[in-house]
């Protein structure tokens, strides 16, 4: 409720523009085959490129390494692990808007050294015969 009270009081704008000067990194993790997921993002990226000056991280970090000052609002965008998903689902919908992002990919998950954590887990939790299990997450503690 505060959030949009804020969002229809003009809030969100005054708070942009008190950190203008700053940079931001919006990070993004998978792009599932949904009905819809493709106009979400799109409606996304009309924002940031209406709102925010949309840089990669090699020109922010230019900027710092240089001792400039960031143009105002920047912000860069950033994908975790590299998914195919964000190849099929993300990245046509930001070359679109032409938005550069960066990617993080697990070497070691390419160079087929391992597994991923939350596929590990998927895995076990869909090859197990058993129905139920427990898990202590403090170890020593049951």
């Amino acid at each position: 409720m505060v959030r949009a009270l804020l969002h229809h009081a003009g809030g969100l704008r005054v708070v942009r523009y008190w950190n203008r000067h700053g940079f931001r990194i919006l990070m993004y993790h998978r792009f599932p085959s949904i009905p819809g997921l493709r106009e979400a993002l799109a409606k996304q990226c009309d924002h940031m490129r209406r709102h925010y000056r949309i840089l990669s991280l090699t020109e922010i970090g230019r900027y710092i390494k240089e001792g400039t000052r960031l143009p105002s609002y920047a912000l860069a965008v950033t994908v975790d692990d590299g998914n195919q998903d964000f190849f099929l689902n993300g990245y046509p919908v930001f070359r679109a808007h032409q938005i550069p992002v960066t990617v993080f990919v697990v070497s070691g998950f390419l160079d087929r050294q391992m597994w991923l954590w939350w596929d590990q887990i998927r895995y076990v939790l869909e090859k197990t015969s058993r129905s139920s299990f427990q898990l202590s997450i403090c170890p020593g503690q049951p």
